[in-house]
């Protein structure tokens, strides 16, 4: 039997199984996180956090130019397909287009490194003087590899061979963990090191994908399995575009319209106060975040296939309902947690005593990752309906709404302010994606899963403001009291669970447990 045949993902029980093995990649990295991100920061200032968060912008904008929602059309149009030739042609159309553009991208941000430093770091005088245009040259080799190693492990993911993905994830996670260390706190490279250390590992794993791609799909374009996903992909590309403008123009705007007081960092490094302001908020943005990947991001790497596999919008519609409820309240739980806990989490992570500040950034970035969540659901069942391009107005709207947002809110608030025009911006997406799904005739939650969760979080952030203001940080009070209301808070979910869906995931759960249990000999 293979990997493929072996894990069946048509109940909430498969999906749940399948998650999980999804899920011990992000849940790795995220644990290594927790343990590494304190060391980072013991040996990078908050200034040269807000620096690799202002690269981390670049890494992320450049595949998006270069067409990396690509690898969302072969998802798609993997299973429109029934024949395995035709589906090995999706695969090697994609592969050579995407790593074609990858490489030009990479080539032409290499001849203009210079000129991106500047627009990225703009707070910096006589920029061509400095390492900044280094790290902009690293990345600009990292995106190619990079999007080379994404697109090998989406092949091996749409045919469900969840245990390979996470063979190899885990390896490029360890390695790269590995030199990260090495180059900081042997070397002393800072923050040459740590984009050095990402560089090395998609050299290892970019290589070994291209190599499988190659050998096992070849470098044939065929159009007529090729054009069809090129159509469906076009208007993904500015949904990349206005997603990267959602997530990461709080920075760039923080680092623009925060104060430009020069500083001089640990490593004689030129920087800004604004630029000290997008590493503080970067951790207490990280905080939220670790868990959108351990969990929500895990799920979806599962359901988007699953819906797209289903055939029957009318037989498909109450179970993406019902899971979709699921998955809404289940994250809603979770985040309540990061917010209630948001004091101590920055505690844990933070370096140095000048990360401190983020605890105010974390109530609202979780909050606007359970919106986020509820987004995600909805974008999926639009996707599996074809309608890309009412994707793309929907984001380009939530785009014009948050940089409105920002440009008020963080001269007045500062880096507090950004995070709560993110949190309301995802708030408008979510809703909109559910409404037009839902005028699709394929609801992705039930309504009342928004309003519980909602409460839930916005339960739990005021709880631990008012608790964080009472009691000093780890203190036995302060503890004992944030427990109670998460005991308090989880009785209530359980509550509103109706009884069809509460017993649905009862079952699920024990037959999970029955299968995992070690048997008696």
């Amino acid at each position: 039997m293979t990997e493929a045949s072996a894990i069946k993902t048509d109940s909430i029980g498969g999906l749940l199984r399948h998650t999980s093995i999804y899920a011990i990649v992000p849940l790795v990295q995220r644990v290594m996180a927790l343990l590494l991100v304190n060391a980072y920061t013991h040996r990078l200032s908050n200034g040269a956090w807000g620096v690799i968060s202002m690269t981390d912008l670049f890494l992320t904008l450049l595949p998006i130019l270069v067409g990396t929602n690509l690898i969302a059309g072969l998802s798609r149009h993997y299973f429109v397909h029934e024949n395995e030739e035709d589906r090995a042609s999706v695969i090697s159309g994609t592969m050579v287009t995407l790593i074609s553009l990858a490489v030009i991208g990479s080539i032409l941000s290499l001849i203009f490194s210079e000129q991106i430093a500047g627009l990225i770091f703009s707070g910096i005088n006589d920029i061509g003087n400095t390492p900044y245009v280094d790290y902009i040259s690293i990345c600009a080799l990292i995106v190619p590899l990079s999007l080379t190693s994404t697109l090998g492990l989406e092949t091996l993911q749409v045919q469900k061979r969840s245990q390979t993905v996470v063979k190899i994830t885990l390896l490029k996670t360890f390695l790269e963990a590995a030199l990260k260390l090495f180059f900081l706190f042997v070397l002393n490279w800072g923050v040459l090191g740590f984009l050095l250390a990402i560089l090395c590992g998609e050299v290892v794993v970019g290589a070994a994908m291209l190599i499988y791609l190659v050998r096992n799909y070849g470098t044939r374009l065929v159009k007529r399995t090729f054009m069809p996903l090129l159509y469906y992909t076009l208007p993904l590309i500015p949904v990349g575009a206005f997603q990267l403008g959602l997530h990461q123009a709080d920075k760039f705007l923080i680092e623009r319209l925060g104060p430009q007081d020069a500083v001089i960092l640990k490593n004689g490094e030129m920087a800004t106060v604004a630029l000290q302001w997008v590493g503080i908020y970067n951790l207490g943005y990280q905080i939220a975040f670790l868990f959108h990947t351990a969990a929500m991001a895990s799920f979806m790497r599962i359901w988007i296939p699953n819906v797209f596999s289903m055939r029957d919008d009318h037989s498909r519609a109450p179970h993406v309902k019902r899971i979709g409820t699921l998955v809404a309240l289940g994250i809603a739980a979770l985040y309540a947690q990061v917010a209630l806990f948001g004091r101590e989490g920055v505690r844990v992570l933070a370096g140095q005593e000048s990360y401190y500040p983020a605890d105010g950034v974390v109530p609202w970035v979780a909050a606007g990752y359970v919106a986020y969540a509820l987004y995600a659901l909805g974008q999926a069942t639009l996707m599996s309906v074809f309608a890309t391009k009412t994707l793309a107005l929907v984001n380009f709207v939530a785009l014009c709404f948050n940089l409105g947002l920002n440009f008020i809110f963080i001269p007045r608030y500062g880096y507090v302010g950004a995070a709560a025009a993110t949190t309301i911006s995802f708030a408008f997406l979510a809703g909109a994606t559910a409404w037009l799904s839902s005028k699709r005739g394929l609801a992705p939650f039930r309504p009342y899963a928004v309003v519980a969760g909602g409460a839930f979080v916005a339960t739990a952030a005021l709880a631990g403001h008012w608790l964080d203001g009472m009691f000093s940080a780890w203190s036995p009070g302060a503890l004992a009291s944030k427990f109670a209301v998460t005991g308090i808070l989880l009785a209530v979910l359980y509550a509103v669970l109706p009884g069809d869906e509460r017993r649905l995931v009862s079952g699920s759960l024990q037959q999970i447990l029955r299968k995992v249990r070690p048997r008696r000999s």
